[in-house]
Protein backbone atom coordinates (compact mmCIF):
# COMPACT_ATOMS: atom_id res chain seq x y z
CA UNK A 1 0.00 0.00 0.00
CA UNK A 2 1.40 3.67 -0.74
CA UNK A 3 0.36 7.01 0.86
CA UNK A 4 0.94 10.61 0.67
CA UNK A 5 1.76 12.68 4.02
CA UNK A 6 0.97 16.25 3.80
CA UNK A 7 2.26 18.67 5.97
CA UNK A 8 0.14 22.06 6.32
CA UNK A 9 1.81 25.33 7.42
CA UNK A 10 3.32 28.33 6.67
CA UNK A 11 6.08 28.16 9.43
CA UNK A 12 7.45 25.18 7.77
CA UNK A 13 8.04 26.55 4.78
CA UNK A 14 9.65 29.73 6.26
CA UNK A 15 11.99 27.58 8.37
CA UNK A 16 10.61 28.73 11.82
CA UNK A 17 9.61 25.23 12.44
CA UNK A 18 11.74 22.11 11.28
CA UNK A 19 8.99 19.48 9.86
CA UNK A 20 9.80 16.27 12.34
CA UNK A 21 6.29 15.17 12.02
CA UNK A 22 7.05 13.90 8.95
CA UNK A 23 9.95 12.03 10.20
CA UNK A 24 7.98 10.20 12.12
CA UNK A 25 5.12 9.41 10.35
CA UNK A 26 6.74 8.38 7.60
CA UNK A 27 9.19 6.10 9.88
CA UNK A 28 6.18 4.84 11.50
CA UNK A 29 4.23 3.77 8.09
CA UNK A 30 7.17 2.18 6.50
CA UNK A 31 7.27 -0.02 9.59
CA UNK A 32 3.54 -1.22 9.27
CA UNK A 33 4.19 -2.06 5.80
CA UNK A 34 3.18 1.43 4.37
CA UNK A 35 5.34 2.74 1.58
CA UNK A 36 5.64 6.72 1.56
CA UNK A 37 6.15 7.76 -2.28
CA UNK A 38 5.48 11.34 -1.49
CA UNK A 39 5.98 14.17 1.13
CA UNK A 40 4.86 17.27 0.85
CA UNK A 41 4.39 21.08 2.47
CA UNK A 42 2.41 23.56 1.14
CA UNK A 43 1.35 27.05 3.02
CA UNK A 44 -1.93 27.96 4.85
CA UNK A 45 -3.71 28.54 1.44
CA UNK A 46 -7.45 26.57 0.86
CA UNK A 47 -6.69 26.47 -2.95
CA UNK A 48 -3.18 24.44 -2.59
CA UNK A 49 -4.43 22.21 -0.33
CA UNK A 50 -7.30 21.48 -2.22
CA UNK A 51 -5.00 20.58 -5.33
CA UNK A 52 -3.02 18.57 -3.91
CA UNK A 53 -6.18 16.77 -2.51
CA UNK A 54 -7.46 16.24 -5.98
CA UNK A 55 -4.04 14.99 -7.38
CA UNK A 56 -3.87 12.73 -4.63
CA UNK A 57 -7.34 11.04 -5.08
CA UNK A 58 -5.99 10.13 -8.52
CA UNK A 59 -2.65 8.74 -6.82
CA UNK A 60 -3.01 7.15 -3.56
CA UNK A 61 -5.02 5.46 -1.01
CA UNK A 62 -3.83 7.31 2.13
CA UNK A 63 -2.87 10.72 2.81
CA UNK A 64 -1.55 11.82 6.32
CA UNK A 65 -2.58 15.21 6.43
CA UNK A 66 -0.65 17.74 9.69
CA UNK A 67 -1.22 21.26 10.98
CA UNK A 68 -4.06 23.66 10.24
CA UNK A 69 -6.88 22.19 12.70
CA UNK A 70 -6.14 25.08 15.51
CA UNK A 71 -8.40 28.31 16.28
CA UNK A 72 -6.46 31.07 14.90
CA UNK A 73 -7.32 32.44 11.43
CA UNK A 74 -4.67 30.50 9.56
CA UNK A 75 -5.78 27.46 10.44
CA UNK A 76 -7.78 26.73 7.29
CA UNK A 77 -7.12 23.28 7.06
CA UNK A 78 -10.96 21.91 7.92
CA UNK A 79 -12.81 23.87 5.40
CA UNK A 80 -10.38 22.78 2.43
CA UNK A 81 -11.45 19.18 3.77
CA UNK A 82 -14.89 19.87 3.75
CA UNK A 83 -14.79 21.60 0.62
CA UNK A 84 -12.86 18.79 -0.79
CA UNK A 85 -15.29 16.02 1.11
CA UNK A 86 -18.67 18.18 0.31
CA UNK A 87 -19.03 18.58 3.94
CA UNK A 88 -20.28 20.88 6.29
CA UNK A 89 -19.31 21.52 9.69
CA UNK A 90 -21.40 20.52 12.84
CA UNK A 91 -20.38 20.95 16.48
CA UNK A 92 -19.50 18.03 18.22
CA UNK A 93 -20.03 17.83 22.08
CA UNK A 94 -17.47 15.48 22.70
CA UNK A 95 -14.88 17.31 21.42
CA UNK A 96 -16.29 20.36 23.01
CA UNK A 97 -16.30 18.63 26.62
CA UNK A 98 -12.70 17.19 25.74
CA UNK A 99 -11.52 21.32 25.35
CA UNK A 100 -13.36 22.69 28.14
CA UNK A 101 -11.77 19.46 30.50
CA UNK A 102 -8.72 20.44 29.45
CA UNK A 103 -8.93 23.78 30.04
CA UNK A 104 -10.20 23.14 33.61
CA UNK A 105 -7.62 21.01 34.46
CA UNK A 106 -4.98 24.12 33.56
CA UNK A 107 -6.89 26.69 35.64
CA UNK A 108 -6.91 28.74 31.77
CA UNK A 109 -10.33 30.25 30.64
CA UNK A 110 -11.32 29.09 27.32
CA UNK A 111 -11.68 31.71 24.36
CA UNK A 112 -14.65 32.40 22.01
CA UNK A 113 -11.50 31.17 19.46
CA UNK A 114 -11.67 27.42 20.76
CA UNK A 115 -15.20 26.84 19.82
CA UNK A 116 -13.71 26.72 16.49
CA UNK A 117 -11.66 23.54 17.36
CA UNK A 118 -15.17 21.74 18.13
CA UNK A 119 -16.52 22.03 14.58
CA UNK A 120 -15.41 19.32 12.67
CA UNK A 121 -17.09 17.75 9.26
CA UNK A 122 -20.40 15.92 9.68
CA UNK A 123 -19.36 12.36 8.25
CA UNK A 124 -15.94 12.55 10.25
CA UNK A 125 -14.48 9.74 12.32
CA UNK A 126 -13.34 12.03 15.68
CA UNK A 127 -9.97 10.77 16.74
CA UNK A 128 -9.81 11.93 20.86
CA UNK A 129 -6.92 14.28 20.95
CA UNK A 130 -5.76 13.44 25.04
CA UNK A 131 -3.44 16.03 24.78
CA UNK A 132 -4.60 18.99 23.29
CA UNK A 133 -7.83 20.92 21.83
CA UNK A 134 -7.68 19.69 18.22
CA UNK A 135 -9.04 16.22 17.38
CA UNK A 136 -7.63 14.25 15.03
CA UNK A 137 -10.39 13.43 12.15
CA UNK A 138 -10.43 10.27 9.48
CA UNK A 139 -12.69 11.31 6.08
CA UNK A 140 -13.19 8.91 3.25
CA UNK A 141 -14.00 9.45 -0.10
CA UNK A 142 -14.77 6.08 -1.91
CA UNK A 143 -11.55 4.11 -1.33
CA UNK A 144 -9.65 7.11 -0.64
CA UNK A 145 -8.89 8.36 3.19
CA UNK A 146 -7.72 11.22 4.55
CA UNK A 147 -6.26 11.18 8.39
CA UNK A 148 -5.54 14.43 9.44
CA UNK A 149 -3.82 15.45 12.33
CA UNK A 150 -2.91 18.71 14.72
CA UNK A 151 0.75 20.04 13.72
CA UNK A 152 2.12 20.17 17.28
CA UNK A 153 4.56 17.31 17.84
CA UNK A 154 3.53 15.67 20.77
CA UNK A 155 -0.24 15.55 20.25
CA UNK A 156 0.00 14.20 16.84
CA UNK A 157 2.62 11.57 17.53
CA UNK A 158 0.33 10.46 20.91
CA UNK A 159 -3.13 10.36 18.14
CA UNK A 160 -0.99 8.80 15.61
CA UNK A 161 0.06 5.69 18.21
CA UNK A 162 -3.29 5.51 19.75
CA UNK A 163 -5.67 6.25 16.91
CA UNK A 164 -4.28 6.01 13.65
CA UNK A 165 -1.90 2.80 13.93
CA UNK A 166 -4.72 0.75 15.11
CA UNK A 167 -7.35 2.26 12.42
CA UNK A 168 -5.01 1.77 9.70
CA UNK A 169 -4.36 -2.21 10.81
CA UNK A 170 -8.07 -2.67 10.83
CA UNK A 171 -8.88 -0.93 7.80
CA UNK A 172 -6.13 -1.68 5.09
CA UNK A 173 -4.20 -4.78 4.11
CA UNK A 174 -0.49 -4.21 4.82
CA UNK A 175 2.19 -5.75 5.91
CA UNK A 176 4.60 -4.99 8.78
CA UNK A 177 8.84 -4.76 8.01
CA UNK A 178 10.96 -6.16 10.46
CA UNK A 179 13.45 -4.65 11.74
CA UNK A 180 17.31 -5.35 13.45
CA UNK A 181 19.07 -2.51 14.65
CA UNK A 182 23.11 -2.28 15.95
CA UNK A 183 24.41 0.41 17.59
CA UNK A 184 28.27 0.61 16.91
CA UNK A 185 30.77 3.48 18.36
CA UNK A 186 34.84 3.21 17.77
CA UNK A 187 34.58 3.08 13.95
CA UNK A 188 33.84 5.34 10.80
CA UNK A 189 31.01 4.65 8.60
CA UNK A 190 33.18 3.88 5.70
CA UNK A 191 35.49 0.99 8.00
CA UNK A 192 32.41 -0.28 9.17
CA UNK A 193 30.55 -1.31 5.68
CA UNK A 194 34.08 -2.46 4.51
CA UNK A 195 33.96 -4.82 7.08
CA UNK A 196 30.69 -5.77 6.13
CA UNK A 197 30.83 -5.68 2.64
CA UNK A 198 30.73 -9.56 1.86
CA UNK A 199 27.70 -10.29 4.00
CA UNK A 200 25.92 -7.05 2.83
CA UNK A 201 25.78 -8.91 -0.73
CA UNK A 202 24.32 -11.64 0.48
CA UNK A 203 21.49 -9.70 2.52
CA UNK A 204 20.69 -7.73 0.34
CA UNK A 205 20.86 -10.72 -2.41
CA UNK A 206 18.54 -12.16 -0.06
CA UNK A 207 15.55 -8.80 0.01
CA UNK A 208 17.19 -7.65 3.14
CA UNK A 209 17.82 -3.79 3.08
CA UNK A 210 20.66 -2.46 5.04
CA UNK A 211 21.17 1.11 6.32
CA UNK A 212 23.71 2.71 7.93
CA UNK A 213 22.73 5.68 10.04
CA UNK A 214 25.49 7.59 11.58
CA UNK A 215 24.94 10.24 14.20
CA UNK A 216 27.25 12.25 16.45
CA UNK A 217 29.56 9.07 18.18
CA UNK A 218 27.54 6.44 16.93
CA UNK A 219 26.61 4.48 13.79
CA UNK A 220 22.96 3.06 14.05
CA UNK A 221 22.64 0.05 11.44
CA UNK A 222 18.80 -1.33 10.69
CA UNK A 223 18.15 -4.36 8.66
CA UNK A 224 15.01 -3.98 7.12
CA UNK A 225 12.47 -7.34 5.77
CA UNK A 226 9.26 -8.66 5.52
CA UNK A 227 9.38 -12.29 5.72
CA UNK A 228 10.35 -13.19 8.75
CA UNK A 229 10.48 -16.93 8.65
CA UNK A 230 12.10 -17.04 5.39
CA UNK A 231 14.99 -14.51 6.65
CA UNK A 232 15.56 -15.50 10.35
CA UNK A 233 18.62 -17.67 9.48
CA UNK A 234 20.52 -14.94 7.63
CA UNK A 235 19.07 -12.61 10.23
CA UNK A 236 20.80 -15.10 12.69
CA UNK A 237 24.12 -15.39 10.05
CA UNK A 238 24.42 -11.93 10.41
CA UNK A 239 24.22 -11.59 14.11
CA UNK A 240 27.02 -14.05 14.80
CA UNK A 241 29.51 -12.52 12.53
CA UNK A 242 28.91 -9.34 14.31
CA UNK A 243 29.22 -10.81 17.84
CA UNK A 244 32.49 -12.29 16.34
CA UNK A 245 34.17 -9.83 14.05
CA UNK A 246 32.18 -6.74 15.30
CA UNK A 247 32.22 -7.20 19.11
CA UNK A 248 34.66 -4.63 20.19
CA UNK A 249 32.61 -1.82 18.13
CA UNK A 250 29.23 -2.88 19.44
CA UNK A 251 27.33 -1.17 22.01
CA UNK A 252 23.92 -2.68 22.15
CA UNK A 253 21.40 -4.55 19.63
CA UNK A 254 17.90 -2.66 19.69
CA UNK A 255 16.80 0.41 18.63
CA UNK A 256 17.38 2.67 21.76
CA UNK A 257 18.54 5.67 22.31
CA UNK A 258 22.40 5.33 24.38
CA UNK A 259 20.58 7.00 27.63
CA UNK A 260 18.18 4.35 27.66
CA UNK A 261 21.16 1.66 27.60
CA UNK A 262 22.58 3.38 29.87
CA UNK A 263 19.62 3.40 32.59
CA UNK A 264 18.83 -0.23 31.58
CA UNK A 265 22.84 -1.29 32.68
CA UNK A 266 22.60 0.97 35.96
CA UNK A 267 19.52 -0.83 37.06
CA UNK A 268 20.71 -4.16 36.08
CA UNK A 269 24.09 -3.63 37.98
CA UNK A 270 22.15 -1.44 40.91
CA UNK A 271 24.29 1.30 40.55
CA UNK A 272 23.87 5.11 40.81
CA UNK A 273 25.42 8.06 38.66
CA UNK A 274 26.12 11.55 38.37
CA UNK A 275 27.53 14.01 36.23
CA UNK A 276 30.33 17.02 36.14
CA UNK A 277 29.37 19.13 33.08
CA UNK A 278 31.61 22.27 31.32
CA UNK A 279 31.34 22.37 27.54
CA UNK A 280 28.15 20.22 27.81
CA UNK A 281 26.61 22.72 29.99
CA UNK A 282 23.83 19.97 31.19
CA UNK A 283 22.99 18.48 28.36
CA UNK A 284 24.52 14.78 29.60
CA UNK A 285 22.09 15.51 32.54
CA UNK A 286 19.23 16.27 30.86
CA UNK A 287 19.65 13.37 28.23
CA UNK A 288 19.62 11.23 31.24
CA UNK A 289 16.57 12.75 32.86
CA UNK A 290 14.27 12.40 29.75
CA UNK A 291 14.41 8.22 30.10
CA UNK A 292 11.39 7.76 32.27
CA UNK A 293 12.37 6.47 35.77
CA UNK A 294 15.59 7.91 36.28
CA UNK A 295 15.34 9.19 39.56
CA UNK A 296 16.13 5.25 40.16
CA UNK A 297 19.96 5.94 39.46
CA UNK A 298 20.38 9.21 38.19
CA UNK A 299 21.51 11.82 41.80
CA UNK A 300 21.87 14.93 40.11
CA UNK A 301 24.44 17.17 38.02
CA UNK A 302 27.27 19.86 38.87
CA UNK A 303 27.42 22.41 35.56
CA UNK A 304 31.03 24.00 36.03
CA UNK A 305 31.29 26.14 33.25
CA UNK A 306 33.54 28.66 34.36
CA UNK A 307 36.76 28.34 36.13
CA UNK A 308 35.50 30.11 39.27
CA UNK A 309 32.62 27.38 39.30
CA UNK A 310 35.22 24.78 39.26
CA UNK A 311 37.08 25.77 41.93
CA UNK A 312 34.65 26.97 44.67
CA UNK A 313 31.94 24.07 44.11
CA UNK A 314 34.15 21.16 42.38
CA UNK A 315 37.53 22.76 44.51
CA UNK A 316 40.06 22.05 41.92
CA UNK A 317 42.74 23.78 42.86
CA UNK A 318 43.19 26.90 41.19
CA UNK A 319 46.83 25.88 40.29
CA UNK A 320 46.10 23.20 38.97
CA UNK A 321 43.68 24.70 35.96
CA UNK A 322 46.47 27.50 35.65
CA UNK A 323 49.14 25.11 34.89
CA UNK A 324 47.20 22.85 32.76
CA UNK A 325 43.93 24.47 31.43
CA UNK A 326 40.47 23.94 32.18
CA UNK A 327 40.42 21.16 29.28
CA UNK A 328 42.87 19.09 30.50
CA UNK A 329 43.19 15.27 31.87
CA UNK A 330 44.30 16.66 35.06
CA UNK A 331 41.00 19.28 35.91
CA UNK A 332 38.12 16.46 34.35
CA UNK A 333 39.73 13.35 36.51
CA UNK A 334 39.34 15.82 39.59
CA UNK A 335 36.27 17.19 38.50
CA UNK A 336 34.56 13.25 38.03
CA UNK A 337 36.31 12.28 41.26
CA UNK A 338 35.31 15.47 43.47
CA UNK A 339 31.65 15.17 41.91
CA UNK A 340 31.03 11.76 42.95
CA UNK A 341 32.49 12.52 46.21
CA UNK A 342 29.99 15.30 46.84
CA UNK A 343 27.01 13.78 45.46
CA UNK A 344 27.85 10.49 46.54
CA UNK A 345 27.03 8.31 43.73
CA UNK A 346 28.80 4.73 42.39
CA UNK A 347 29.95 6.54 39.29
CA UNK A 348 30.45 9.86 37.43
CA UNK A 349 31.31 11.30 34.34
CA UNK A 350 32.63 14.93 33.41
CA UNK A 351 33.66 16.44 30.96
CA UNK A 352 35.53 19.42 29.87
CA UNK A 353 36.14 20.98 26.26
CA UNK A 354 36.17 23.66 23.61
CA UNK A 355 32.51 23.08 21.81
CA UNK A 356 33.62 26.17 19.54
CA UNK A 357 32.72 27.97 17.20
CA UNK A 358 35.46 30.14 19.05
CA UNK A 359 38.41 29.39 21.86
CA UNK A 360 40.68 27.36 20.19
CA UNK A 361 44.43 27.47 20.20
CA UNK A 362 47.38 25.23 18.16
CA UNK A 363 47.48 23.08 20.74
CA UNK A 364 44.08 22.49 21.89
CA UNK A 365 41.62 23.22 18.42
CA UNK A 366 38.01 23.57 18.67
CA UNK A 367 36.76 20.00 19.33
CA UNK A 368 38.98 18.86 22.25
CA UNK A 369 37.30 17.71 24.81
CA UNK A 370 38.04 15.29 27.61
CA UNK A 371 35.99 13.08 29.21
CA UNK A 372 36.60 11.06 32.90
CA UNK A 373 34.56 8.32 34.39
CA UNK A 374 35.51 7.94 38.15
CA UNK A 375 34.15 4.96 40.07
CA UNK A 376 35.11 2.72 42.92
CA UNK A 377 38.51 3.58 43.53
CA UNK A 378 39.62 4.19 39.74
CA UNK A 379 38.89 7.42 37.63
CA UNK A 380 40.12 7.37 33.84
CA UNK A 381 39.70 9.57 31.45
CA UNK A 382 40.42 10.08 27.31
CA UNK A 383 40.83 13.05 25.21
CA UNK A 384 38.90 13.12 21.82
CA UNK A 385 39.11 16.29 18.95
CA UNK A 386 35.71 15.83 17.38
CA UNK A 387 35.32 18.99 14.69
CA UNK A 388 34.60 22.81 14.35
CA UNK A 389 30.26 22.78 14.46
CA UNK A 390 29.49 23.37 18.41
CA UNK A 391 26.33 21.50 18.36
CA UNK A 392 27.46 18.49 17.07
CA UNK A 393 30.54 18.51 19.50
CA UNK A 394 28.18 18.79 22.18
CA UNK A 395 26.23 15.68 20.79
CA UNK A 396 29.24 13.93 20.45
CA UNK A 397 30.83 14.24 23.67
CA UNK A 398 27.41 13.47 25.39
CA UNK A 399 27.31 10.03 23.33
CA UNK A 400 30.63 9.00 23.74
CA UNK A 401 30.76 9.76 27.47
CA UNK A 402 27.71 7.31 27.65
CA UNK A 403 29.65 4.95 25.81
CA UNK A 404 32.41 5.20 28.04
CA UNK A 405 29.78 4.63 31.58
CA UNK A 406 27.95 1.67 29.15
CA UNK A 407 31.61 -0.25 28.79
CA UNK A 408 32.63 0.12 32.46
CA UNK A 409 29.51 -1.24 33.82
CA UNK A 410 29.95 -4.24 31.02
CA UNK A 411 32.56 -4.97 32.84
CA UNK A 412 30.86 -5.89 36.18
CA UNK A 413 27.61 -7.04 34.77
CA UNK A 414 27.73 -11.08 33.92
Amino acid sequence: MKAWILSIGNELLNGHTLNTNATFIAENLFNIGIDVTKIICTSDNKNEILAILNEAYKETQLVIATGGLGPTTDDISKDAFCQFFNQKLVFNKNVWHNIGSLFSKRNIPISELNKKQALVPEDAIVLKNQLGTAPGLVLRKNKFVLIALPGIPFEMKHIFENEVIPYINKNFENKSIYNKTFLFSGISESLLAEKLYDIDNILRKNNINIAYLPQPGIIKLKLYYKNKCEEDKLINNFISFVNTYLFDYLIYDDDISLQEILGLKLIQANKTICTAESCTGGFIAHQITSIPGSSKYFLGSIVAYSNEIKTSVLKIPSVTIKKYGSVSKEVVEIMAINARNMLKSDYSVAVSGIAGPDGGTKEKPVGTTWIAIAGNNFCISEKFIFGNCRIANIERTSNTAFVLLIKELNKIIK
